[in-house]
């Protein structure tokens, strides 16, 4: 029995046109272009003439709209674990490494080449950072690396890194390979060596005897470059600000003459060294048995006539000052690193074009500060880590480089000159005593004479208005100073000068006597003209006697001074055997009373 057409749907062929027409009608309400319609149009008169074929074309179509669907949630679900990695790996923490390079033609894609676990390895490139990024990072700039995944995650770029990178100014000598950025250097710790421009540099107009900044824990790598003419130090003394010259000292003139004959031998006449084949002057020490003496004042005045000469002969004067300790550091390596950044500076001087000579001196303040060298002569003050002889070290190393930079320049010459200023000489390294180094002058500043001390104390008398004295009675403002030192000084110093103040019992018994003249230096001529001025002046203000300086209150202030110095050398035995120059240790000292040393006539009548 046939079976019943559904009345929901067309029960013969015209009601299944109907139904195609209003199917047409409905697409043609869609807005669809005329490409879609055509196409429905064929699809309509398919099902008219084979619905069976279109119905499964429908079915398989739709199995394979399904299995799309299903591929995209799975796909979609990789994506978003993909993702959740990726942004793991950013935010894990990672190591910093350096990087040497990349390669783009793996298959895998980018691979960053770092130095990782001490290894040269390939390591992957996490999508978000760019590989132009890593391309730009600098020898002391890093990659961070996921510890276990092995993938940049990412650059470091700190700007403390660079700073602390410094190392070595070595001098350019020429490219080795200017696609490369390969150049030629020369170094006081290397010698001549190649390193490696940074991108920055490899393009700049680098000329002969330039500075370039060697990385510290890589000195193959350049980092930076010096420019010419930026030299600074905090050790330059300003030249304006020597007044002392050599009218001011006394007693010293025989040292001064050595020195500034040697240098104008040895350094300012060139023509003369040559012609006797005199080594060039380079460095000298200046020694005594006790501080005080007037080395100082000496240097300055030194550096204050090279300073004035320099006009006259041609030349370019430099002074540096080094005070004792400076070069000092509490953190290791930190003692090398001060010596390099005044080696420094005069190398950059010396790189520097000049059409004159250039001298630049250098001034130690108690050279025996700088210490001793670990296994040096003197066991008991040598040093005994590498921490201890870091200045020394360098400090060797650094002048015998200063020497070697400017051998082969065609410029006017540069000299340097190293002096050192002691009271201990026996302390100082063996190797800082060498000639071509501290030891091509020797000299020691003697101690004072009666004469050189009263001209110490003239040196302190001068007053703008006239500093009154007191002369036979009679109140003086306009004394000259051969006038005081004939009417007030000599017979203030002539009673004590040879008096015993100290005698010092060595461990064999020997007594040893010690006059006022050996306890008393530069700096106590001045103590006592100072307390001999108060003197005066509290007798003023309070009006009560003479209101002018006498010679009781320099003689009193003269012996006062050496009883305090004395009781300092009690205090400290081993200066006193120091300035003494006693070979047996000091076992007792006995001090001269004050009162026992003041028979000065004039003290006699006041008692009187």
């Amino acid at each position: 029995m046939p079976d019943t057409p559904d009345s929901s749907g067309p029960s013969d062929l015209s009601d299944l046109s109907q139904l195609f027409q209003r199917a047409g009608r409905d697409l043609r309400r869609e807005r669809l272009t005329k490409k879609d319609v055509a196409e429905a149009q064929q699809l309509l008169e398919a099902c008219r003439s084979e619905p069976s074929a279109l119905a499964a074309e429908v079915l398989r179509t739709r199995r394979a709209a399904a299995a799309a669907e299903r591929e995209g949630e799975r796909m979609s679900d990789a994506v978003g674990q993909l993702e959740n990695l990726l942004e793991g790996l950013l935010g894990a923490p990672s190591v910093l490494c350096r990087v040497e390079g990349v390669r783009t033609d793996a298959p895998e894609g980018p691979r960053v080449c770092c130095i990782y676990g001490g290894q040269l390895r390939e390591l992957g490139l996490h999508p978000d950072v760019s590989l132009e990024s890593v391309r730009s990072l600098e020898s002391w700039e890093f990659a961070c690396v996921h510890a276990t995944e092995l993938v940049v995650t990412g650059v470091h770029r700190d700007p403390e890194l660079f700073a602390r990178a410094h190392g070595e100014v070595a001098e350019f000598r020429g490219w080795q390979d200017k696609e490369l950025g390969l150049v030629r250097v020369t170094s006081g710790s290397h010698g001549e060596t190649i390193v490696s421009l940074p991108s920055t540099l490899r393009e700049a107009e680098l000329r002969v005897d330039d500075g370039l900044v060697l990385q510290r824990d890589d000195p193959s790598r350049c980092i930076a470059r010096v420019e010419r003419g930026v030299e600074s130090s905090p050790y330059e003394v300003a030249l304006d600000t020597l007044e002392t010259t050599f009218d001011d000292l006394v007693g010293l003139d025989d040292i001064a003459a050595t020195l500034i004959e040697d240098v104008m031998l040895r350094l300012v006449h060139p023509e003369i060294r040559t012609r006797f084949d005199l080594a060039p002057l380079k460095g000298g020490i200046l020694y005594s048995t006790k501080a005080g003496m007037g080395k100082t004042a000496l240097v300055r005045a030194l550096g204050r006539y090279l300073s004035d000469l320099g006009d006259d002969f041609g030349y370019d004067f430099v002074l540096y000052s080094v005070r004792p300790n400076e070069l000092k550091s509490m953190w290791h390596g930190g003692d090398a690193k001060k010596v390099r950044e005044l080696c420094d500076t005069i190398y950059g001087r010396q790189a520097r074009p000049r059409t004159r000579p250039l001298i630049q001196m250098v001034v130690f303040d108690e050279v025996e500060s700088l210490g001793r060298r670990a296994g040096s002569d003197d066991a008991r003050t040598a040093a005994t880590s590498s921490a201890h002889n870091d200045v020394v070290q360098s400090l060797l190393a650094e002048m015998d480089g200063v020497e070697s930079r400017d051998a082969s320049r065609e410029d006017p010459p540069a000299h340097v000159l190293w002096l050192g200023l002691t009271n201990r000489p026996a302390l100082l390294d063996p190797a800082l005593r060498r000639a071509g180094r501290f030891g091509d002058v020797y000299l020691e500043v003697p101690d004072a004479t009666i004469d050189v001390a009263e001209g110490i104390l003239a040196a302190y008398c001068r007053a703008a208005d006239g500093l009154p004295f007191q002369v036979d009675g009679e109140l003086r403002t306009d004394l000259t100073l051969d006038e005081v030192r004939a009417a007030v000084l000599r017979p203030a110093l002539e009673p004590y000068f040879e008096a015993v103040c100290l005698r010092a019992t060595s461990e064999t018994g020997s007594v040893r006597e010690v006059t006022l003249a050996e306890l008393l230096a530069g700096v106590h001529y001045k103590e006592t003209m100072s307390r001999a001025k108060k003197r005066a002046a509290r007798r003023t203000l309070f009006e009560e006697g003479v209101e002018a300086v006498t010679v009781d209150d320099v003689a009193t202030s003269l012996l006062e001074t050496a009883c305090e110095a004395a009781r300092q050398l009690d205090a400290d035995r081993t200066t006193l055997q120091n300035q003494l120059r006693l070979e047996k240790r000091v076992v007792r000292v006995e001090l001269v009373p004050f009162e026992e040393l003041l028979v000065h006539r004039y003290v006699d009548i006041c008692r009187n």
